[in-house]
């Protein structure tokens, strides 16, 4: 038993423009140990498919012959010489509505070699999982690659997408390979540095614009709210001076006076007011700041 069915002789339909089989054809035939016969209504109609049947058949090869249909009714799509005799050949029904081309090839397979049908369905059923796994293997390498090429791309500084996220991750766990990752005490220092500038910055602003945002009556300003958030995280983190301490609550002072209130960017009126007024206080957000302050 060879471990392929190779070689194969194939011809065309039609040998037009002959008078008889080819030597060509003749001499594959010879040689040939089987003659698969693909059915359909052209092979029917085709005076030299039938020749080649015929031929082979003389060669004492009648059983020999398989038959695979792959389109039309058997009695449209038989060639007449195929029937011819007392030798039935063997057909595989290729068609959808039939065996499928797959138990097809394999039923042609059985009746070329011998090897029960069974057996080779059970041995094709191991080859497709086998080649199953086998890419689902190169697609899993593929794919950690691509991973991996992402992960150096971005590691590297590289513009991908979600890069910033990903360099975030890899120093968050320290898996740089293309990158120095900072020390504790360098990104301490980082993070002092830029409190430090953020700070400064509030401070600057503070000066500048607080007192100018409190005006008597109502008016569009929502500083107060979210000055007192940055004063309390700036002084939570210890980079102030005792100094911008002082200060800060001088100008906190400003927003406690009575008669001051504004408008948030929703209209609703925040001031100092009794407890009596359905007016939001702010508060929370002031007196956080100024118990951080005064701590």
């Amino acid at each position: 038993m060879p471990p392929r069915l190779y070689p194969c002789f194939r011809d065309r339909d039609e040998l037009a423009g002959a008078p008889s089989l080819g030597p060509e054809i003749q001499q594959a035939l010879s040689e040939s140990r089987a003659l698969v016969v693909v059915c359909s209504p052209s092979a029917k109609s085709s005076r030299w498919v039938n020749e080649e049947i015929r031929y082979f058949r003389s060669l004492g090869q009648g059983e020999r012959v398989f038959a695979y249909l792959v389109e039309g009714e058997p009695a449209d799509a038989f060639p007449p010489a195929l029937l011819e005799g007392s030798d039935e050949p063997l057909a595989a029904d290729a068609r959808p509505s039939g065996d499928g081309r797959r138990a097809a090839l394999l039923k042609v397979v059985a009746g070329i070699t011998g090897i029960p049908y069974v057996d080779l369905t059970q041995r094709d059923a191991v080859r497709r999982k086998r080649e199953r796994n086998l890419r689902l293997a190169i697609s899993a390498s593929v794919a950690a690659l691509a991973f991996l090429l992402y992960f150096l791309l971005a590691d590297a500084g590289a513009p991908v997408p979600l890069g910033n996220t990903t360099r975030t991750l890899i120093d968050h766990y320290g898996l740089s390979i293309l990158r120095p990752v900072p020390s504790d005490a360098q990104l301490q220092a980082s993070a002092y540095a830029l409190r430090t500038q953020i700070l400064a910055s509030n401070f600057t602003y503070l000066q500048q614009n607080w007192k100018s945002s409190f005006l008597p009556g109502p008016h569009n300003s929502f500083d107060t709210w979210s000055t007192a958030q940055y004063t309390a995280a700036d002084f939570r983190s210890r980079s102030g001076t005792i100094a911008q301490a002082n200060t800060y609550l001088g100008y906190l002072g400003t927003a406690f006076e009575p008669g001051m209130f504004h408008r948030n960017i929703r209209g609703e009126a925040y001031g100092w007011y009794g407890y009596s007024d359905p007016a939001p206080w702010p508060e929370a957000a002031l007196w956080v700041g100024v118990a951080i302050l005064d701590g």
